[in-house]
């Protein structure tokens, strides 16, 4: 057996191979497993080939069980952050219960510090007595340190809760500041429990706080990027706005939307935890439109690529006359500069366009392109990419969705920091 998973709310599975080792075998076969079927998909198509799709027969059922874990660092540097999780824990949990009244949630906490302190974890099993968790958290406090051990606490978080086996999500937010340590023991016990939490079929969702403003080292990025992508969650951070903690550095991208933890965290629990209903055929379901859900943006932090941080209007103007009309920045043209919190805006002039037909679809999708779009993107309701389109200097492409579950996907490419999305249902 290479790796393990469960399909997650919307039918999806992730399946990987040499995560850990380099193996250069090919997986002989996928076996799907239903609590009334079992089907084996004989040589399985790598990613790169298209996606493997399969579609079983069976009981139409959704669960309603939702099980939250939040899991906290709690050594010396993380005081702002416990506190900051105090105060905003019973508002995400409270608005949580608003936004899906029919969902039974059990919601549960972990802290954790090294081997050696007073403690090494600590826990407050899962339960439906959200009261239990948030009087639990109101009592933690940061102190000690040393080697964390944020190895022991995700290997007790998959093994030591009882996760519910037929939940539609299962979510651990992981909120810490400093990497697990080096060691060969360490490097497996990490390896280990993050393949053991996918194949339970729990996402996790870091958070990482200050201890990454580190410019030099990105150990800790990195590894809670690969974290994210393996178990199907999701990458976040703090940042300077917040106020919480020490100077955050700012991660690997080219740009990056700021919004309130609370917003973020209940954003990612919908879109961890919303199934389309079964009771219809699945073509009526995914022909409806997917419900919006509004983002108060704080900031678009746009950063150059080269410096790694935001490029000021003063940086710019100090290099380019202040009154050109038009700035060369690389290949793109632009009409104007911005100054908007501090952070340089530039808005692209260059008439830019996609269309695609027919839509909905069966599967096989036409799409031109207008301007200097060298590739677009395909990627699902909850924004994950899920294939590449480069044009190569053409203007038309036909693309196959035939391979992917029937859902509403987005088109999308982007332009001097803005995305353009366009979306399309597959009805095959």
């Amino acid at each position: 057996m290479i790796w393990k998973a469960k399909t997650d709310n919307t039918g999806k599975a992730e399946l990987w191979h040499n995560l850990f080792d380099k193996d250069n075998s090919e997986p002989a076969f996928i076996e799907v497993k239903t609590a009334e079927t079992s089907f084996r998909l004989a040589d399985p198509r790598p990613f790169a080939l298209g996606i493997n799709h399969i579609e079983l027969d069976e009981t139409c059922s959704t669960s309603s069980n939702v099980d939250i874990l939040f899991i906290t660092d709690a050594t010396g540097s993380m005081g702002d952050e416990i506190e900051f999780l105090k105060v905003e824990l019973k508002n995400i949990i409270e608005r949580t219960q608003v936004q899906d009244s029919s969902a039974s949630i059990r919601l549960g906490s972990m802290f954790y510090r090294c081997e050696g302190n007073s403690y090494t974890t600590i826990m407050s099993s899962l339960d439906s007595d959200f009261n239990k968790t948030i009087k639990f958290i109101g009592k933690q406090n940061a102190g000690e340190g040393g080697d964390e051990a944020v190895e022991i606490a995700l290997t007790k978080a998959v093994h030591d809760f009882d996760w519910s086996p037929n939940a539609k999500a299962r979510i651990v937010f992981l909120i810490l500041d400093e990497a697990p340590g080096t060691s060969p023991e360490k490097i497996k016990t990490y390896q280990k429990a993050l393949a053991d939490a996918t194949e339970l079929g729990i996402r996790i969702v870091p958070l990482v706080a200050s201890g990454v403003g580190h410019y030099s080292d990105k150990s800790l990025e990195y590894l809670m990027r690969s974290t994210a992508l393996a178990s199907n969650g999701t990458y976040a951070f703090f940042t300077n706005h917040s106020g919480v903690g020490n100077d955050h550095s700012d991660p690997e991208t080219d740009a990056y939307d700021v919004e309130h933890m609370n917003d973020m965290i209940l954003r990612m629990i919908r879109a961890f935890s919303t199934v389309h209903s079964c009771e219809n055929a699945l073509n009526q379901a995914y022909k409806a439109e997917p419900k919006e859900t509004k983002v108060d943006i704080i900031e678009r932090v746009i950063l150059d690529s080269n410096a790694r941080k935001p490029v000021s209007l003063t940086e710019l103007t100090d290099t380019h006359s202040s009154d050109s009309t038009s700035i060369d920045l690389g290949s793109d043209s632009v009409e104007y500069v911005e100054e908007t919190a501090e952070i340089a805006y530039v808005y692209n002039t260059v008439k830019q366009s996609f269309s695609f037909y027919p839509n909905p679809t069966a599967g096989l999708v036409h799409i031109k392109v207008e301007g200097d779009i060298k590739s677009l993107f395909l990627a699902d309701m909850n924004g994950k990419l899920l294939q590449k389109y480069d044009f190569n200097g053409l203007t038309e492409m036909d693309i196959d969705l035939s391979l992917f579950p029937r859902a509403v996907y987005f088109i999308q490419y982007e332009s001097m920091g803005k995305w353009h999305t366009g979306k399309i249902v597959l009805t095959r």
